[in-house]
Protein backbone atom coordinates (compact mmCIF):
# COMPACT_ATOMS: atom_id res chain seq x y z
CA UNK A 1 0.00 0.00 0.00
CA UNK A 2 1.49 2.83 -0.84
CA UNK A 3 2.01 5.90 1.63
CA UNK A 4 -0.06 8.82 1.99
CA UNK A 5 2.60 11.96 1.40
CA UNK A 6 -0.43 14.37 2.12
CA UNK A 7 -0.66 12.95 5.60
CA UNK A 8 1.22 15.07 7.92
CA UNK A 9 2.16 12.32 10.74
CA UNK A 10 3.67 10.08 7.28
CA UNK A 11 5.87 13.19 6.80
CA UNK A 12 7.39 13.39 9.54
CA UNK A 13 8.12 9.80 9.67
CA UNK A 14 9.90 10.43 6.53
CA UNK A 15 12.08 13.28 7.89
CA UNK A 16 12.87 11.42 11.03
CA UNK A 17 14.59 8.79 9.03
CA UNK A 18 16.12 10.85 6.62
CA UNK A 19 18.24 12.79 9.24
CA UNK A 20 18.87 9.26 11.26
CA UNK A 21 20.55 8.14 8.13
CA UNK A 22 22.50 10.99 7.49
CA UNK A 23 23.77 11.22 10.87
CA UNK A 24 24.78 7.36 10.57
CA UNK A 25 27.06 7.81 7.83
CA UNK A 26 28.65 10.99 9.07
CA UNK A 27 29.45 9.16 12.30
CA UNK A 28 31.04 5.94 9.98
CA UNK A 29 32.59 8.59 8.35
CA UNK A 30 34.66 10.35 10.93
CA UNK A 31 35.52 6.89 12.71
CA UNK A 32 36.77 5.94 9.14
CA UNK A 33 38.27 9.21 8.30
CA UNK A 34 42.23 8.57 8.88
CA UNK A 35 41.69 5.07 7.21
CA UNK A 36 39.86 6.65 3.82
CA UNK A 37 42.63 9.21 4.08
CA UNK A 38 45.55 7.23 3.82
CA UNK A 39 44.48 4.95 1.21
CA UNK A 40 43.42 7.59 -1.06
CA UNK A 41 47.36 8.81 -1.17
CA UNK A 42 48.90 6.77 -4.16
CA UNK A 43 52.68 6.09 -2.52
CA UNK A 44 53.43 3.39 -5.21
CA UNK A 45 55.87 4.26 -8.75
CA UNK A 46 53.40 4.23 -11.50
CA UNK A 47 53.76 4.94 -15.31
CA UNK A 48 51.41 6.29 -17.41
CA UNK A 49 50.35 3.98 -20.09
CA UNK A 50 48.22 5.03 -22.94
CA UNK A 51 46.03 2.83 -25.77
CA UNK A 52 48.47 3.54 -28.36
CA UNK A 53 51.22 2.36 -26.56
CA UNK A 54 49.59 -0.76 -25.56
CA UNK A 55 48.44 -1.50 -29.05
CA UNK A 56 52.09 -0.98 -30.02
CA UNK A 57 53.09 -2.98 -27.40
CA UNK A 58 50.93 -5.91 -28.88
CA UNK A 59 52.40 -5.54 -32.57
CA UNK A 60 55.90 -5.21 -31.39
CA UNK A 61 56.37 -8.05 -29.50
CA UNK A 62 55.78 -11.35 -32.20
CA UNK A 63 57.75 -8.71 -34.92
CA UNK A 64 61.27 -10.96 -34.07
CA UNK A 65 59.70 -14.66 -34.87
CA UNK A 66 57.89 -12.74 -38.14
CA UNK A 67 61.19 -11.96 -39.44
CA UNK A 68 62.87 -15.24 -38.46
CA UNK A 69 59.50 -16.90 -40.05
CA UNK A 70 60.15 -14.34 -43.34
CA UNK A 71 64.05 -15.68 -43.82
CA UNK A 72 62.99 -18.69 -43.73
CA UNK A 73 59.89 -18.91 -45.82
CA UNK A 74 62.53 -17.08 -48.77
CA UNK A 75 64.01 -20.79 -48.87
CA UNK A 76 60.99 -22.42 -49.37
CA UNK A 77 58.24 -20.05 -50.67
CA UNK A 78 56.41 -21.08 -54.10
CA UNK A 79 57.28 -18.76 -57.26
CA UNK A 80 54.25 -16.84 -58.58
CA UNK A 81 52.87 -18.00 -61.60
CA UNK A 82 53.84 -15.75 -64.94
CA UNK A 83 50.86 -14.02 -66.47
CA UNK A 84 51.03 -12.60 -69.88
CA UNK A 85 54.55 -13.68 -70.14
CA UNK A 86 56.99 -14.24 -73.03
CA UNK A 87 55.62 -17.98 -74.08
CA UNK A 88 57.03 -19.55 -76.98
CA UNK A 89 54.75 -20.43 -79.93
CA UNK A 90 52.19 -18.04 -79.12
CA UNK A 91 53.36 -14.66 -78.73
CA UNK A 92 54.46 -14.65 -82.17
CA UNK A 93 50.99 -15.68 -83.83
CA UNK A 94 49.01 -13.34 -81.99
CA UNK A 95 51.49 -10.47 -82.65
CA UNK A 96 51.46 -11.28 -86.42
CA UNK A 97 47.49 -11.41 -86.48
CA UNK A 98 47.11 -7.85 -84.55
CA UNK A 99 50.18 -6.75 -86.24
CA UNK A 100 47.99 -5.98 -89.82
CA UNK A 101 45.29 -4.65 -88.20
CA UNK A 102 44.17 -0.99 -87.91
CA UNK A 103 42.59 0.66 -84.75
CA UNK A 104 40.51 4.12 -85.89
CA UNK A 105 41.54 7.47 -83.64
CA UNK A 106 37.69 7.02 -82.77
CA UNK A 107 37.72 3.90 -81.26
CA UNK A 108 41.10 4.84 -79.09
CA UNK A 109 38.79 7.78 -78.18
CA UNK A 110 35.64 6.33 -77.14
CA UNK A 111 37.39 3.38 -75.21
CA UNK A 112 39.39 6.11 -72.84
CA UNK A 113 35.45 6.64 -71.93
CA UNK A 114 33.49 4.89 -69.03
CA UNK A 115 30.88 4.64 -71.63
CA UNK A 116 28.81 1.14 -71.47
CA UNK A 117 27.06 1.68 -75.12
CA UNK A 118 28.47 2.95 -78.61
CA UNK A 119 27.14 5.96 -79.79
CA UNK A 120 24.40 5.03 -82.39
CA UNK A 121 25.08 5.77 -85.79
CA UNK A 122 23.35 9.03 -87.39
CA UNK A 123 20.96 6.49 -89.92
CA UNK A 124 19.24 4.94 -86.86
CA UNK A 125 18.77 8.02 -84.61
CA UNK A 126 17.14 9.65 -88.07
CA UNK A 127 14.14 7.12 -87.40
CA UNK A 128 13.21 8.95 -84.74
CA UNK A 129 12.23 12.04 -86.43
CA UNK A 130 10.44 10.40 -89.38
CA UNK A 131 6.60 9.65 -89.74
CA UNK A 132 4.92 6.59 -88.09
CA UNK A 133 4.98 3.92 -91.01
CA UNK A 134 8.45 3.69 -91.46
CA UNK A 135 9.59 6.07 -88.34
CA UNK A 136 8.97 6.46 -84.69
CA UNK A 137 10.19 4.78 -81.20
CA UNK A 138 9.21 1.32 -82.05
CA UNK A 139 10.89 0.87 -85.62
CA UNK A 140 13.88 3.01 -83.87
CA UNK A 141 14.31 0.27 -81.75
CA UNK A 142 13.80 -2.94 -83.38
CA UNK A 143 16.55 -1.16 -86.08
CA UNK A 144 18.57 -1.04 -82.45
CA UNK A 145 17.64 -4.53 -82.17
CA UNK A 146 19.28 -5.95 -85.48
CA UNK A 147 22.45 -5.81 -84.70
CA UNK A 148 24.37 -7.79 -82.72
CA UNK A 149 25.46 -6.86 -78.93
CA UNK A 150 29.04 -5.99 -79.88
CA UNK A 151 28.27 -3.49 -82.20
CA UNK A 152 26.01 -1.80 -79.57
CA UNK A 153 28.03 -2.21 -76.47
CA UNK A 154 31.73 -2.59 -75.37
CA UNK A 155 31.42 -4.92 -72.99
CA UNK A 156 29.31 -8.52 -73.24
CA UNK A 157 25.79 -7.64 -72.02
CA UNK A 158 23.84 -10.80 -73.66
CA UNK A 159 22.83 -12.89 -70.94
CA UNK A 160 21.86 -16.08 -73.03
CA UNK A 161 24.03 -18.51 -75.29
CA UNK A 162 22.29 -17.88 -78.87
CA UNK A 163 24.24 -14.18 -79.59
CA UNK A 164 28.06 -15.00 -78.85
CA UNK A 165 29.97 -12.05 -78.38
CA UNK A 166 32.97 -11.24 -80.65
CA UNK A 167 32.32 -14.68 -82.82
CA UNK A 168 33.78 -12.89 -85.71
CA UNK A 169 37.12 -13.36 -84.01
CA UNK A 170 37.46 -16.48 -83.58
CA UNK A 171 38.78 -17.75 -86.64
CA UNK A 172 41.55 -19.29 -87.42
CA UNK A 173 44.99 -17.95 -88.28
CA UNK A 174 48.11 -19.77 -89.31
CA UNK A 175 46.39 -23.15 -87.16
CA UNK A 176 45.76 -20.83 -84.07
CA UNK A 177 43.03 -18.72 -82.17
CA UNK A 178 43.58 -14.95 -82.84
CA UNK A 179 42.46 -14.30 -79.66
CA UNK A 180 43.83 -16.89 -76.63
CA UNK A 181 46.05 -19.14 -74.57
CA UNK A 182 47.26 -22.17 -75.55
CA UNK A 183 49.82 -22.58 -73.29
CA UNK A 184 47.50 -23.34 -70.06
CA UNK A 185 47.63 -27.38 -69.77
CA UNK A 186 51.86 -26.85 -70.51
CA UNK A 187 51.86 -24.05 -67.79
CA UNK A 188 50.15 -26.78 -65.59
CA UNK A 189 52.02 -29.26 -66.75
CA UNK A 190 55.67 -28.01 -66.14
CA UNK A 191 55.41 -26.33 -62.95
CA UNK A 192 58.47 -24.36 -61.73
CA UNK A 193 58.83 -25.87 -58.48
CA UNK A 194 58.56 -29.42 -57.24
CA UNK A 195 57.88 -30.90 -53.87
CA UNK A 196 59.18 -29.13 -51.24
CA UNK A 197 59.59 -30.23 -47.56
CA UNK A 198 57.41 -28.08 -44.79
CA UNK A 199 59.97 -25.10 -43.78
CA UNK A 200 60.76 -24.28 -40.41
CA UNK A 201 58.34 -21.83 -39.35
CA UNK A 202 55.76 -24.88 -39.49
CA UNK A 203 56.89 -26.11 -36.38
CA UNK A 204 56.98 -24.83 -33.09
CA UNK A 205 58.14 -21.48 -32.51
CA UNK A 206 61.50 -21.35 -30.02
CA UNK A 207 61.35 -17.80 -28.77
CA UNK A 208 60.53 -17.12 -25.05
CA UNK A 209 57.59 -15.31 -25.62
CA UNK A 210 55.99 -18.10 -27.34
CA UNK A 211 57.48 -20.97 -25.63
CA UNK A 212 55.18 -19.77 -21.86
CA UNK A 213 51.92 -20.08 -24.39
CA UNK A 214 52.42 -23.80 -24.55
CA UNK A 215 53.45 -24.41 -20.70
CA UNK A 216 57.22 -25.69 -21.49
Amino acid sequence: MPLDYSNPEVLKFLVENFVKENEKRVSWFMRNKVKIIDAAKFKEDYKVYRVEDINRALIELPLPALSCQHAENLCNRRLKPLRDGPILGTNTTINRALKHREIPEEMIMELLSDAVMKPVEQDITKILFEGIPYGGRREYLKARCRKLSKERFYLDQTTNHEIGWQVNEATEIDGTLRHGRHCTLMRELNNRTGPQPDPRYYQLPLLNPYIKCFNT
